[in-house]
Formats: C-alpha cells, sequence, structure tokens
C-alpha cells in the first residue's frame, strides 16, 4: 500500500463514484443489525482466502481490505495493474476484485494478463469487477467472472466472493 497523494486529493481521484455506499445501523459492531446486507453473512466464511484488492484509490481499497479482513480473508493489495500482477504472480491469490478504471493500465488488461499467465495450467483464478456501471459489458468481455457497480453493496460483493470460491 501507498500513502495518500501528497495534493491532499485522494489516490485515483480521477473518478467519482464512490466505493462503498452508505452504511448505516450496526455495521461493524458484532451482533448489531446493519443496513448493508452483511447480517446473514457469517464471520470467518472468508477464512480460507487470500483476496488480491485492486483499486487505486486509498479509501476505498482500504475499505475492501477491513471488509475482506474483518470475514476472515488473508487481503492482498495493490493500487495499480503492474503492482497486482507482482503480487499475483508471487502469492496466486484465491479470487481477485479489481477496480476497472486504473492508472497505469485498466482491470480489464490486468484480468486478460492473469489469464495469459493462467493459460495451460489448468486454474483459473475467479475475479470481481468493481467499477462504474458503463463498464459492466466491458469487465464481462474481459473475463471477470462478475460485475458490481460503484458504490457496491457489501453484503451482495461477500456473497459473491463466497460463491466464486466455494467447490463445487
Amino acid at each position: 500500500m501507498s500513502p495518500d497523494s501528497r495534493s491532499g486529493a485522494p489516490e485515483g481521484a480521477h473518478g467519482t463514484t464512490p466505493l462503498v455506499g452508505r452504511v448505516t445501523g450496526g455495521a461493524g459492531i458484532p451482533g448489531e443489525p446493519s443496513d448493508d446486507g452483511t447480517d446473514d453473512f457469517p464471520l470467518g466464511a472468508l477464512d480460507r482466502l487470500t483476496v488480491l484488492v485492486v483499486e487505486d484509490d486509498h479509501v476505498s481499497r482500504q475499505a475492501l481490505e477491513i471488509i475482506f479482513a474483518y470475514y476472515g480473508a488473508r487481503v492482498l493489495s495493490a493500487e495499480s495493474a503492474r503492482e497486482a500482477l507482482s503480487c499475483y504472480e508471487r502469492t496466486r491469490p484465491s479470487i481477485v476484485v479489481s477496480d476497472v478504471g486504473l492508472p497505469d493500465s485498466d482491470g480489464c488488461v490486468l484480468l486478460r494478463s492473469i489469464r495469459d499467465r493462467e493459460f495451460g495450467h489448468g486454474r483459473r483464478t475467479p475475479a470481481i469487477a468493481v467499477s462504474s456501471t458503463e463498464n459492466s459489458e466491458r469487465a464481462r468481455g474481459a473475463g471477470f467472472d462478475a460485475f458490481l457497480p460503484k458504490p457496491i453493496d457489501v453484503g451482495a460483493l461477500l456473497r459473491m466472493v463466497h460463491a466464486l470460491t466455494s467447490p463445487g
């Protein structure tokens, strides 16, 4: 992870869509009801997973790191496609959750690079794109298994990660 930009603006401030929508209720407080769709998602449900989060916006990246770690995942993060590819090659994560709009490339190019590396190795890493709605078709065409528009529904993201990484 890298520090916030020196200008005071969040990293990746080229986009205006927030990553996570407004969360109310007892979100993040165990046993308290919340409005974020996570009430029925059990703690520890992601404890065998390594999630690679690719997001250029520092605040959004940290939010995803916290969410996945809270539910038991080991979280690796990258702020660029180049950093993500290097991280992927070192760790072979269970799943990739990536923004489509990245500063050095984009999430679609990143995923094509991952798919090229997997070709012939009998492995296909599930991948979820998180981005503005207009990137949905492009993301699916690039090989993402699922797409979530920003601001994301945290409960839907967790259920999607669980479904894509569960055996069978």
